[in-house]
């Protein structure tokens, strides 16, 4: 049967083609397919439920003109046949003439435009090509780039798998640049039909980038005015450009292929010939630069003078990736021997503010030069700013020592200096003394109720009174009011906003520490420093884990770990302890065990391992270890006395001693420690570290006293900030009084403990107060119960997931990891009872929290 319907068109399959394939009766050939698709189609079409037969032909705007014949006689000829022929075309096409117009001129024809994909059909096409790893941004990289064109989406994914690529968000960002080979072949072909002016013009636009100016490309292509234009419309005609002015391609994967069709000479000239052609018209630094990065270095002086220019704003608007790459390329063109220094100053600054290690050799070679005096001290400044970050405290001293001897002792920089030097001493062994000294000083030189205006100064003075010293709120406020009133620099950022945090977060004031913190998380975001990012992730963590947030306490000091192969390790050791003792308050002790391992790489003789020791005695306390955890108490308080530390609110050593001297049964001892502690911690007059001292103390004592030591802990915590010391004192006292056989005054309290804890997620001490409660005779129930309210983490993701912002925008914004987002808002929709996003705008207004407006862009 097929034998017979194949017969007429012998004449195109059969042996009389020519050599290149082509039929040499073309009206032969249309005539014998016509009657094939005809034959096949009667054919097709007998029986009681004749099926309906497709003809399906792409590209047709690639036919010839024969086969546009063909199909002409078709879309007349098959009438009263179940036939349906369906065409495909690009747009551009439909508007031509000939036999393919009076095609789609027929009455019968439908005309079908398909929208582009969506993204979110875009993202199934490249799971189904890559797997369910694929990463959000990926995704929407991939629709940007290709428009929602499904050719380009399927050769992308098909390149992207090809390749092997790793399907992570740094690799999203470079989805626009990696351009298949079947989509550059197929670009270049639909190029080759056009005018040269066209490809010129097409290479142009690609080399200028998005929405340049016909007139630039015209100029940059070397077109007059009458050649361009119609070039132009030729480029958007051919599918090439979306848009003739200003000049867009289609899609970026189009852009890019014409752009990887550039000998790499001709683009680097095309590319400088670019930059004089911006600078001519004023245009911003930053666009002209962008060009010259990709020039051949040839020590043009005006080449480094933008491109310093260019790195100066980028660094300025928190960019500083492409100010090191900006000032990378400068440093390649060469600059002028007198101006290498300079250059490799800023490339330093612009290194230490997005992370890098090197700054500090680049500061080194900076040093080293022969330039003015006042740049060397600056160099040095920063040298040991990052000393100190990196943990390298007498470096970062040392540094700062030969950064003040470049200047004149009353020059106000040396003043700076010295303040950066005071902050690096508190953490040298033995050197408390001589910064006392100093410090008093300083101090002693300023009129009565006059305050430093360096805001360095400001930080140092709150750190002697509020840390070392220990005097309380009253004495650390002005100075935190005076600094939150400067404008602060990066500087003022890396050390002195973080020394006023630690002393606020020490003397229980909470209020005005959120606003330091605050400034020092919108410098982080806008710079995107991981040194900034891991001050403000440590210091608002003891914050939290002080106010009892214990998960959003280890989180962020989880965060400061994530960053510890940086180099900046400062921070590390801090940061161990304070997840250990999150994690053991949120009864994960296995956890607690794991964090400590993460801090032991610390030098011993730091002040941080004293954090760390105390951090290990309370794990093993936990553990049932009283042995070892004495051991590590009384080894932390060693190195701070090391450092001269004595302040119970920073590190309450004995009081962690007390217990376990308690647990070994020496009570005389543990009296003994006591005493002493809370006698220091009444000197203090902080309400962190007196509750912790009083319950200590109460566990020394017996009958009355204990119940007097932890009524006035109770009450010495309650209204302050430290509410993880306070739902504690409330759980220790509640548990005395039923020990005294007071139950209902046990059951009132213990309940008042569960509930708070619970509220908290406070789950070490939530258990607890659960089984006292239960011998006291009490009926607690075993799930959450009480209303629980959101943490400071879980709200501010809340609010900003409110406004339609994905996981992966909220965790850029607040710098947490997009799993961090999503553990948030499990946590949220639990606590809110609602479902999903859906809900959260009603029910965070029902809370009385309006969503925060979108970021701006």
């Amino acid at each position: 049967m097929l034998e017979e319907l194949a017969g007429p068109a012998a004449a195109v399959f059969g042996p009389g083609r020519s050599p290149d394939g082509r039929c040499a009766d073309q009206a032969g050939a249309v005539d014998a397919l016509y009657w094939l698709v005809y034959e096949l189609a009667q054919a097709a079409g007998t029986g009681p439920h004749p099926p309906a037969s497709l003809l399906a032909i792409d590209d047709a705007h690639w036919a010839d003109t024969a086969t546009l014949r063909l199909l002409a006689r078709l879309a007349v000829g098959l009438d009263g046949l179940r036939v349906a022929v369906v065409v495909a075309l690009r747009p551009e096409e439909m508007d031509g003439h000939g036999p393919l117009a009076r095609v789609l001129a027929d009455p019968a024809a439908m005309l079908v435009r398909p929208a582009p994909l969506s993204e979110a059909a875009v993202a199934v096409l490249v799971r189904q090509g890559l797997g369910d790893g694929v990463v959000p941004e990926l995704a929407h990289q991939c629709a940007t780039a290709t428009g929602g064109n499904p050719f380009l989406v399927r050769e992308l994914v098909a390149s992207l798998r090809a390749d092997a690529v790793a399907l992570t968000p740094e690799v999203a960002t470079q989805v626009a640049s990696m351009v298949p080979d079947s989509v550059l072949r197929s670009v270049l072909l639909r190029l080759a039909r056009l005018s040269p002016a066209a490809v010129a013009l097409a290479k142009a636009a690609a080399v200028l980038g998005p929405d340049a100016p016909l007139r630039r490309g015209s100029a940059l292509a070397r077109l007059s005015d009458q050649l361009a234009g119609p070039a132009a419309d030729a480029l958007v005609a051919a599918g090439i450009l979306r848009s003739a002015e200003p000049l867009v391609f289609a899609h970026p994967l189009i852009a890019a292929a014409v752009a990887a069709d550039l000998p790499s000479q001709a683009r680097a000239q095309a590319h400088r010939r670019a930059a004089e052609l911006l600078d001519g018209d004023s245009a911003p630094r930053e666009q002209v630069a962008a060009h010259l990065r990709h020039t051949t270095p040839r020590a043009d002086g005006w080449v480094v003078e933008v491109l310093r220019s260019a790195a100066g704003a980028a660094l300025a608007n928190g960019n500083a990736q492409e100010a090191v790459r900006l000032l990378e390329r400068a440093l390649s063109e060469p600059p002028a021997a007198a101006e290498r220094a300079v250059v490799l100053f800023e490339l330093a600054q612009a290194e230490a503010a997005n992370g890098s290690p090197k700054a500090l050799d680049r500061l080194a070679q900076v040093g080293e030069l022969r330039t003015d005096p006042r740049r060397r001290a600056v160099a040095l400044q920063s040298m040991s700013r990052l000393l100190f970050a990196r943990g390298e405290v007498h470096a970062a001293v040392e540094a700062a020592e030969q950064g003040r001897a470049e200047l004149p002792p009353d020059d106000p920089l040396a003043i700076r200096i010295l303040a950066s030097q005071l902050a690096v001493m508190f953490f040298v062994p033995g050197a408390w003394p001589q910064n006392e000294r100093n410090l008093r000083r300083l101090e002693v030189a300023w009129k009565v109720g006059s305050l430093p205006e360096d805001p360095l100064l400001l930080a140092q003075l709150a750190t002697r009174r509020g840390v070392w010293l220990g005097e309380g709120a009253a004495r650390v406020r002005p100075l935190a009011e005076a600094s939150l009133a400067t404008t602060s620099d990066a500087g003022e950022v890396w050390q002195g906003d973080a020394s006023m945090a630690a002393a606020l977060v020490y003397v229980g004031e909470a209020a005005l520490a959120e606003r330091v913190l605050e400034r020092m998380a919108a410098y982080a975001r806008r710079t995107g420093s991981p040194i900034h990012a891991g001050m403000t992730a440590h210091w608002r963590g003891t914050l939290r884990h002080q106010q009892g947030w214990v998960a959003d306490a280890a989180i962020d000091a989880q965060r400061v770990l994530d960053t510890h192969d940086l180099g900046w390790s400062f921070e590390t050791t801090w940061c161990a302890a304070l997840l250990a003792q999150a994690r053991v308050e949120l009864a994960y002790l296995a956890g607690a065990r794991a964090a400590l391992d993460a801090g032991r790489g610390a030098d011993p003789v730091h002040l941080p391992y004293g954090f760390l020791l105390h951090a290990s005695g309370e794990v093993a306390l936990a553990e049932g270890d009283a042995k070892s955890a004495l051991a590590d108490f009384l080894a932390a308080g060693e190195v701070c006395e090391r450092f001269s530390l004595d302040n119970p609110a920073v590190v309450p050593w004995r009081s962690g001693a007390v217990a376990a001297l308690v647990g070994l049964g020496d009570r005389d001892r543990a009296e003994e420690l006591a005493q002493a502690d809370v006698d220091q911690a009444r000197a203090t007059r902080t309400a962190h570290g007196l509750g912790g001292a009083l319950r200590a103390a109460a566990m020394a004592a017996d009958g009355p006293e204990r119940l007097g030591l932890l009524g006035e802990a109770v009450d010495v915590l309650a209204p302050s900030s430290a509410q993880l010391g306070h739902v504690r004192a409330l759980c220790d006292l509640g548990a005395a009084l039923r020990h005294a056989r007071k139950p209902r005054a046990a059951r009132t309290t213990l309940g008042a403990a569960l509930s708070l804890a619970r509220r908290l997620g406070a789950a070490a001490t939530a258990e607890r107060a659960y089984r006292e409660l239960r011998l006291s005779g009490g009926r607690p129930s075993p799930g959450q119960g009480e209303a629980e309210v959101l943490t400071p983490g879980e709200l501010r993701v809340a609010e900003l997931a409110a406004t339609d912002l994905s996981n992966t925008e909220i965790a850029r914004r607040l710098y947490l990891t997009p799993r961090t987002v999503e553990w948030h808002l499990t946590q949220t929709y639990r606590k809110l009872g609602i479902r999903s996003r859906a809900g959260l705008a009603h029910a965070l207004k029902a809370l009385g929290s309006d969503p925060m407006p979108p970021p701006v862009p």
